[in-house]
Formats: C-alpha cells, structure tokens, sequence
C-alpha cells in the first residue's frame, strides 16, 4: 500500500517518496513540500544570493560593462580566490555569496564576467585592458608558461 502526501507549496497528492526525508535521533519525518518544488526554492534562494552580492559589488562586469546575471562571478581583485576559499572552508558558488553576505560585502572584490576572470586567471590581465594590465599585472603568476618535453 503507498503513502501519499499532500505538498504544501504546488497542493497536489504524491507518494511519501517524493518526499525528502529528516532524520532526527529517534526519528523519521519528511518535508513539508515535495522535491520538485523543493528543488525550486533552492535554485530561486540561490540565484536571489548572486543577485545581492553582484549588485553589492556593481552589478555589472568591472572590465568589458556585461550585465548578464548569468555570466557574472566575484573576483578578488588581487587574485589568490582559491587560496582564500580553502581558508574560510568555503566552495565557489552560493556558500561564498552567503560568506560575503554574512561579512557585509567587504572591500577587496569585484564583479567580472566569466570571460573577463579567466583570462584574468590564466594570463593575468584580460584581453579588454590588456595594455593597461600588461604594465601593472594583478596577479603573481607568470603570464608565459612554457612545457619542457624530454625525449630518449
């Protein structure tokens, strides 16, 4: 015999196993809404996150003007991003956003375009400011990279 469940979010009846469960120390309940709509809630709490920490650094790309939610990302302006997320215990994405959210937005970030900040990253200046950032490059590592191949 099934279980179903009313969702409290779309108020259709499933069966209990489209529903998340919680497990408590003595004991087993499941969510109130279902998975789908469940799954709705965390991608609109998610986007509604980018959202405020983009627009709290500008809300738009710092070097080419793109304003496509989409595309834009955090920078750190002086490089160093995965070093300093290993050191807050933090993963790119929407646990960094509630971080600078938690912090209150502080100084030292940038909004760029994913374009923007990999090139950034892989060559130290983009292409859009190149000769700009040729003279004063924002990152410490090396623009040229060479392969050493030996052959026997």
């Amino acid at each position: 015999m099934k279980v179903y469940r009313r969702c409290t979010k779309c108020g259709k009846s499933k069966p209990i196993t489209c529903f998340n469960m919680r497990r408590y120390q003595l004991m087993i309940s499941y969510r109130s809404c279902c998975r789908t709509c469940d799954a709705i809630r965390k991608v609109a709490y998610r986007l509604a996150l980018k959202q405020r920490a983009l627009l709290a650094y500008g809300g738009k790309c710092a070097c080419c003007l793109a304003s496509d939610i989409e595309f834009l990302t955090i920078d750190h302006i002086k490089g160093g991003g995965q070093q300093h997320r290993r050191m807050i215990h933090c993963k790119p994405g929407d646990q960094f956003y509630r971080w600078l959210y938690e912090h209150k937005y502080p100084a030292g970030y940038q909004v760029l375009c994913f374009n923007c900040n990999s090139a950034k990253g892989f060559y130290g200046y983009c292409p859009h400011n190149k000769a700009q950032d040729m003279i004063e490059p924002t990152s410490e590592r090396p623009v040229e990279r060479t392969n050493v191949r030996t052959t026997n």
